[in-house]
């Protein structure tokens, strides 16, 4: 039994990884349409605690992985909103609002 729960939390892991890169992708591709510099992007975070430009950086390189905070707070500089599926991965798609 221990077998099959490690196999299926690797599996879980695994599309949790395609997940957070296809989003990742979409934020890089979104910012770069946009214009904007990492430095931009986490000035204009809002909240408690936002995420400093050297983080963003590291985030946009595919150098570190970050919160679902910080990672919403540039969703929303982004102008970009997360949407859950039915049953899939969530997508990630432009708001109607628009960016700062």
């Amino acid at each position: 039994m221990q077998l099959c729960i490690r196999r299926i939390s690797f599996l879980v892991g695994g599309a949790a990884n395609l997940m957070s890169d296809h989003i990742r992708e979409t934020i890089i591709d979104r910012a770069q349409k946009l214009g904007l510099t990492a430095y931009a992007i986490a000035k204009q975070c809002s909240g408690e605690r936002t995420p400093d430009p050297d983080t963003v950086k590291r985030y946009l390189s595919r150098r570190v992985s970050l919160n679902s905070r910080y990672v919403a707070q540039i969703c929303e500089v982004l102008g970009l909103e997360l949407q859950p599926r039915a049953v899939s991965a969530p997508r990630v798609v432009p708001s109607a609002k628009r960016p700062h």
